[in-house]
Order: C-alpha cells, then structure tokens, then sequence
C-alpha cells in the first residue's frame, strides 16, 4: 500500500529521463529513488511507460521496471 511505503521510505526522488508523444500515443522513461527508513538501504529503479489514450481514457498501459540500473 502507499501508506506503508511513505511510512517506511525517505528521499524519495523522481527524475524524468525522456518523454515521447505521437498523437494518442506515448512514452515515459524515469528514475526513481528513496531511502529505506530501518536499514538505510538506497533503492534504485529504471521505469519505462507506454500508454494509449481513447477519448481522454487509458486504453493501453504497460510498464517496465528496471531495479539493477
């Protein structure tokens, strides 16, 4: 749930990488980071979406997450 990850994270940071948009299509590339809260441990992800909109809903969505980047 969101309400145990804010509780047990920190620093958590968003940065975006690249942003593609062909007319109902499109492409998202970011990093997230954050801190573990009990162990210190920092965390490091690579995310990737690809989405399809159809009358300003989404039709298609799928995301890759790298976690070894």
């Amino acid at each position: 749930m969101a309400t145990d990850y804010w509780q047990n994270t920190e620093e958590t940071q968003i940065q975006i990488k690249r942003i593609i948009s062909q007319g109902n299509q499109g492409a998202i590339e970011w990093q997230w980071s954050d801190t573990d809260k009990k162990t210190g441990k920092k965390q490091l992800a690579t995310d990737a979406i690809i989405f399809e909109l159809e009358g300003g809903k989404i039709k298609y969505w799928r995301e890759y997450i790298d976690a070894r980047a």
